[in-house]
């Protein structure tokens, strides 16, 4: 009597819940006829070949196997895989044997998943041994060093162990040398100049025959390399030639004793406007035995077409100084010129903007000789900040001599009272693009702190308390207006639409101040989400707080996002914004998934999903999307470090892809299965994350279906 093949083993029907049939006599083995290999990262076509031995008595039974990669997939070539069946030395290959990708269509290569279909038996003779040989072509072309497994889920074929193991990757051959760039930010102009020196070392799987090694350097279009180019090699003397067009150095000679060559490269423009104004790249190459193994590009340097170069400095620090609303202080700014660009007569003017100059304090320290024009100072009637100032913060230099490369000047600034941004400088010299830098960092009046809490849409809540600091003494006057206002982050339109502060709680706002600070009056605005602070006296001795509480608004239905912030305006100008408040996400009472159903219901109503619920080693895994929503959660992902985040009003939750555990406010709980990414979403392991949150859920084994209760 035949044997046959059960469909599932009745061990891994208790596991995963998919039944598997019984084997009466043995049961086939899927083995690498060639054995584990070793593969290279960056492999696109690696064949290898799979047996399935059967046996004399087994049928080759009607079904399919499911074949899923791990760091590797199918080559995008011609027939990427294929099978056939040998009756002892014979094909019988049949058209009832195929393979499908996961959608039942022919596979096009770059597959991780797809399936191995059997149409219809095949029956065993009972006198040959019965094989499945399968070819697989692999690509390698993204995968990472570690294990290479292909995983069998059998649907009624019966394949044996799973994982299987083909082997492992492995990186590609070691460096041959190393390209170092000393200085990548050289600048040269239209006349070309000299470029970064570079320096070609620690050199691996050199010929021990020096004349079969060589270096190419490669410029890019538009650069020829200079007479004045220098080659240096510590006990070598370099063979050095270059190709008619001059467009390619080579170096001959080297050896694995070279401890390194220093290529000092002087380049040309090859003809006028023949190159781009940006970054200058060139290509290294390493030949040995006329075989090119190893190449690299390199940046050397850029072309600056015409053009200045502005760096500012407070004076004597090393950055640029920080002001507020009073402060005066020096900056020391550097004007570079490319070769070429401040001719004798040139001039240059200078704006500054979001400040003063401070009248008589230009100095030019570099060169000697260089002529100012500057405003006359419009007197005590312009003043900032007790500061006799220039009109307009506006002045001219003109060069005396022919290419003048290099200016240095200093000035003292004073920050304008409304100064809302960094304080600038605008260079414009004729027939140039303007160059603007910062020049000095406006600092605030004010800084502000909250503790974001969660209110319910529709109801009056206790908003969290507001603390306010000035930044330095006396930074507020008796008479300034502190405005507060509720607005939604990110958005001009509606910031303030179905958003206000309880008007028959202003009078119950509690103020307590410091350092002789005092609050004159609070009211509300004719628009309710904005207050309004009235300062009675200034601070004295230090920076002074307020901290304001018993604070009271709400949000209608309509409210057009979930977080609120509040905006901080001192007069007329903008200081700075703190997140406020979230508004509590609604929790489903019932929400419903189905295991392979891209549809699930919440509270009775269908949505759906992008992948669809599975089981993996008796785990129910979720898309993380669909669990913040079931339990009430903001949820959002970190591409960078590959983390979800969970947050409600009592936990805020953490995991990160791969990881055994997730951390609940601060605290490491252990996962029953790793989060992982399927098919583009970030799937999480439900009971985890639900025990974590205290959130019930059920299994209903007869429909495969999750409840989230």
């Amino acid at each position: 009597m035949k044997k046959y093949l059960s469909i599932f083993m009745t061990a891994v029907m208790v596991l995963t819940m998919i039944p598997m049939m019984a084997f009466a006599d043995t049961y086939p083995k899927a083995k690498l006829i060639t054995g584990p290999l070793s593969y290279t990262n960056g492999e696109t076509n690696k064949e290898i070949k799979l047996k399935v031995e059967l046996g004399k008595n087994l049928d080759l039974k009607a079904g399919r196997v499911m074949f899923e990669l791990d760091n590797a997939k199918l080559a995008k070539t011609p027939s990427p895989a294929s099978a056939e069946v040998i009756h002892g030395t014979t094909s019988i290959s049949s058209p009832a044997i195929s393979f499908k990708n996961i959608e039942g269509n022919a596979l096009t290569g770059g597959e991780k998943m797809f399936n191995f279909e059997v149409a219809s038996d095949i029956p065993a003779n009972n006198v040959d041994e019965m094989d499945i040989i399968i070819t697989l072509k692999l690509d390698f072309s993204d995968t990472g060093n570690g294990n290479v497994n292909l995983r069998f889920t059998d649907y009624g074929v019966g394949f044996g162990d799973s994982p299987l193991n083909l082997g492992t990757t492995q990186s590609a051959v070691t460096e041959y040398f190393e390209a170092r760039v000393d200085r990548p930010e050289t600048a040269i102009g239209p006349a070309g100049g000299l470029l970064s020196t570079v320096l070609i070392q620690k050199f691996n799987g050199l010929s021990s025959t020096k004349s079969e090694n060589e270096i190419v350097v490669s410029l890019p279009s538009g650069y020829l390399f200079s007479a004045s180019s220098k080659i240096v090699s510590p006990g070598y003397t370099p063979n050095v030639s270059y190709s008619n067009d001059k467009t390619e150095m080579y170096i001959k000679g080297i050896d694995s004793n070279t401890a390194y060559i220093a290529i000092e490269p002087f380049v040309i423009l090859e003809a006028t406007n023949s190159a781009k104004s940006g970054t200058i790249s060139a290509n290294f190459s390493l030949k040995v035995k006329d075989k090119t193994v190893q190449s690299k590009d390199a940046v050397l340097g850029k072309l600056q077409s015409y053009g200045l170069t502005l760096t500012a400095k407070e004076q004597n620090a090393r950055e640029i100084p920080t002001l507020s609303k009073g402060q005066s202080k020096t900056v020391e700014l550097t004007i570079k010129a490319v070769d070429g660009t401040l001719t004798n007569g040139a001039t240059i003017k200078l704006d500054v903007k979001n400040a003063e100059i401070v009248y008589n304090s230009i100095k030019v320290t570099e060169p000697a000789g260089m002529i100012l024009t500057a405003p006359k100072s419009a007197g005590s009637n312009n003043k900032v900040s007790g500061y006799e100032v220039y009109k307009d913060s506006e002045f001219t230099l003109r060069t005396h001599k022919y290419d003048v490369q290099n200016i240095k000047l200093t000035f003292d600034i004073v920050a304008e009272d409304q100064a809302k941004t960094n304080a600038t400088v605008t260079a414009s010299v004729d027939k140039l693009d303007d160059v603007t830098i910062d020049i000095a960092k406006i600092s605030k009046v004010l800084d502000i702190e909250t503790k974001p809490a969660r209110v319910e849409k529709g109801k009056i809540a206790e908003l969290p308390q507001v603390v306010l600091k000035e930044t330095k003494v006396a930074q507020l006057q008796r008479g300034d207006k502190i405005y507060l206002e509720l607005i939604y982050p990110g958005s001009d339109k509606d910031k303030g639409q179905h958003i206000a502060f309880d008007k028959d709680s202003v009078k119950d706002i509690k103020a307590t101040t410091t350092n002789s600070l005092k609050i004159d009056s609070i009211e509300l605005d004719k628009q309710e989400n904005i207050l309004v602070l009235t300062i009675g006296s200034r601070s004295y001795d230090n920076a002074g707080t307020i901290t304001l509480s018993n604070i009271k608004g709400y949000l209608t239905e309509k409210a057009v996002t979930d977080r609120v912030d509040v905006l901080v305006t001192l007069n007329i100008t903008t200081e700075t914004s703190a997140a406020y408040f979230w508004v509590n996400n609604p929790v489903a009472l019932r929400t419903v998934f189905v295991i392979n159903n891209l549809s699930y219901t919440s509270n009775g109503v269908i949505k759906q999903l992008n992948t669809a619920p599975y089981i993996k080693d008796g785990r129910t895994m979720l898309p993380v999307r669909a669990v913040g929503e079931s339990l009430g959660l903001e949820a959002s992902w970190d591409n960078t470090t590959k983390t979800a985040t969970f947050k409600n009003a009592e936990k805020t939750a953490v995991v990160k892809i791969g990881s055994s555990t997730i951390t609940v406010n601060n605290t490491p709980v252990a996962l029953t299965a790793p989060a992982e990414i399927k098919n583009g979403s970030t799937m999480i392991e439900l009971r985890s994350l639900a025990t974590a949150f205290g959130v019930d859920i059920s299994w209903n084994a007869a429909t495969k279906s999750v409840s989230v209760n």
